[in-house]
């Protein structure tokens, strides 16, 4: 059971970031098929983050009502089907409406699977969230490249991103029957869907915002640097990001280890120091080498932050799971949206340089809000709560 619990959820979060990895790759196409300019498309994919926004602080009480096992798969089955109703849409107004929910059924989806981790961890009475990250980020690429693939055989927007949404689903509904019922979840008291993080959450929130800074920056900016900083070539435009996402996925592929291995407060602080002097190495020596060496050292600092304090947070005692990491995620997505606009704008005001000092300085505040888990350690509540 808990080997076929933990390859179920493995899955699913691998059909998350599948999702993802199958859009992200026909955006350009939609964007010429409306004829949207930059401007236009930007603010179109602003109804990503809105419907994120929006449903982060609805998911915790609809789990308490459901169950996360119920809520995992109806919203894994929602998530998918919107992906070729994002291609159908006729306008662009149309696709920001349909880009709200599907942010918002993306991240109602995002904190059932997460909640569903939690419990697998307290099965397993050890840290595995971070390799259930990995499968995400794993998910990704290989969206990206099932997308290249029905390209190259000829099928259109909509003919690929239904054929991946039937594929995906597939997926998921293997994985359905074996995840887990968690009865802690279920409060029989009425609880308002509506939730915001607690106080007991703002630390761990603060830590998962300034890591989730970072990682929007790189998302959005790590092409722009390479090209106007480091001057390459087109072709190698993308290396920087690849760098970045390659560590970040190597990173939370042994991030389970070091959790094991260490303090939260020194896996934080180690976090803020090595994404730290990575950026530094970009700003003050913007060569190809360096360069890539420094976006690397920004994806591995960055790669175990969330999973950490997803695992903590979903292990709180007197608090449920899926409130815990909604409270978490509601901050770590905040720091995710704000951060390439806040770039952007010190950019254009100074320069790019200038705002990855800056970005290397927020991001070295970790090793100061570190010291807001200085009493948590992940495996001590991960055994505590496997006894209760």
């Amino acid at each position: 059971m808990r080997l076929n619990a933990r390859i179920a959820v493995t899955m699913m979060f691998f059909v998350h970031g599948s999702n993802f990895g199958n859009w992200v790759a026909r955006i350009p196409d939609i964007k010429a098929a409306l004829n949207l300019s930059e401007g236009e498309l930007g603010q179109v994919l602003l109804g990503t983050p809105v419907g994120i926004l929006i449903g982060l602080p609805l998911v915790s009480g609809f789990i308490v009502r459901f169950g996360s096992r119920r809520m995992a798969i109806f919203t894994m089955i929602l998530f998918a089907m919107m992906m070729p109703l994002l291609g159908w849409m006729p306008s662009a107004v149309a696709l920001f409406i349909a880009l709200v929910l599907f942010g918002l059924v993306s991240s109602m989806n995002d904190v059932s699977i997460n909640s569903q981790g939690v419990a697998v961890e307290k099965l397993h009475q050890r840290s595995i969230m971070s390799s259930f990250h990995a499968a995400f980020s794993i998910g990704g690429f290989v969206g990206a490249l099932m997308s290249a693939m029905f390209t190259s055989i000829g099928l259109d927007t909509q003919e690929h991103l239904f054929a991946a949404a039937l594929i995906l689903i597939s997926i998921g509904l293997v994985a359905a029957p074996n995840l887990i019922e968690v009865e802690s979840e279920r409060q029989t008291q009425r609880r308002s869907p509506f939730t915001l993080p607690t106080r007991a959450l703002w630390g761990l929130g603060l830590i998962a915002f300034f890591s989730s800074i970072g990682e929007g920056a790189m998302a959005d900016w790590s092409g722009v640097f390479m090209r106007d900083e480091v001057k390459v070539s087109d072709t190698l435009v993308p290396f920087g990001f690849a760098a970045f996402s390659f560590m970040m996925t190597f990173g939370r592929l042994s991030g389970d280890y070091l959790i094991e291995q260490f303090s939260p407060r020194f896996l934080v602080s180690m976090s803020g120091i090595l994404a730290g002097i990575g950026l530094a190495l970009l700003v003050v020596w913007p060569t190809l080498p360096i360069s890539l060496l420094g976006f690397a050292m920004v994806g591995m600092g960055l790669s175990y932050v969330i999973p950490l304090m997803f695992a903590i947070a979903g292990q709180m005692p007197n608090l449920p799971a899926g409130a815990g990491i909604a409270g978490v995620a509601t901050l770590g997505y905040s720091g995710f949206l704000a951060g390439p606009p806040i770039i952007g704008l010190l950019a254009e005001a100074t320069s790019l340089r200038v705002s990855f000092i800056l970005l290397s300085c927020s991001i070295a505040t970790l090793i100061f809000w570190s010291y807001s888990v200085r009493n948590y350690s992940a495996r001590r509540i991960i055994l505590a709560n496997a006894a209760d």
